[in-house]
């Protein structure tokens, strides 16, 4: 405060608000709100409160555990699956010579392998993980530049579809469930139905020129030709049936 003359004057500025006045008018927070109630509130009902809480933590603790360990089974049987598709492809393999393995060059992470098995005629390929490598021992091993290590183009649906009809060769599938008959099965039952045919022929022949021979027949090979041309006309008959 200053004076004029013998009249004393305010100074203008504002004196500055002490923390502990302006705390006086501070707007409640919902925290703070909260605090409040509690300090005030009924001792019992605050302890059931704390009780329900701790009750509903505990139950979210539970349900976690719950679900880690459901998490757990599903990757136990996740690779679990994986391990026996490893098995059933190392015996593929044993029964593929040509089937050739290599490093993966489409995986970033080390030890994956790429794995080329070639069926009738038809590539297929399979990722290989790093701890099913035990099971592919017997598989040669090819640089990633090797003429049989180089993917043809197929995806998983036409590498599926090529195992179905790899299936049906095999199998000499019958007509499908439409009544329609498979191309590739009609020309196998055809070749093996012709085959049949030129064994029988050729073993005709053979008796014929046994029963003809200038020293007489020769039964002992007769009898063993004859039973070559039952089991010929038998192979036949299944042929066209």
């Amino acid at each position: 405060m200053s004076t004029t003359g013998n009249r004393p004057r305010r100074n203008q500025e504002p004196e500055p608000v002490r923390g502990w006045f302006a705390r006086l008018f501070r707007r409640p927070t919902a925290a703070s709100i909260a605090r409040a109630n509690l300090t005030t509130a009924d001792p019992a009902s605050a302890l059931a409160t704390g009780m329900r809480q701790a009750e509903a933590l505990a139950s979210a603790r539970a349900d976690r555990e719950r679900a880690i360990e459901a998490l757990a089974d599903r990757i136990r049987e996740r690779d679990g699956a994986y391990r026996e598709r490893a098995q059933l492809l190392a015996w593929l393999a044993a029964l593929h010579p040509t089937t050739v393995i290599t490093q993966s060059p489409d995986v970033d992470e080390p030890g994956w392998q790429l794995l080329y098995l070639t069926a009738g005629g038809w590539q297929m390929s399979w990722h290989i993980h790093p701890r099913d490598a035990d099971l592919f021992e017997h598989v040669t091993v090819v640089d990633v530049t090797n003429p049989r290590a180089q993917w043809d183009g197929h995806g998983t649906v036409e590498k599926y579809e090529r195992i179905e009809e790899h299936v049906r060769l095999l199998a000499l599938d019958e007509p499908g469930r439409d009544g329609a008959s498979k191309p590739v099965t009609t020309a196998v039952r055809a070749i093996v139905t012709e085959g049949a045919r030129f064994r029988a022929l050729v073993l005709s022949d053979v008796w014929a020129a046994l029963r003809d021979a200038p020293d007489g027949p020769l039964l002992d090979g007769m009898r063993i030709v004859n039973d070559l041309m039952e089991k010929a006309q038998q192979a036949e008959l299944d042929g066209n049936g």
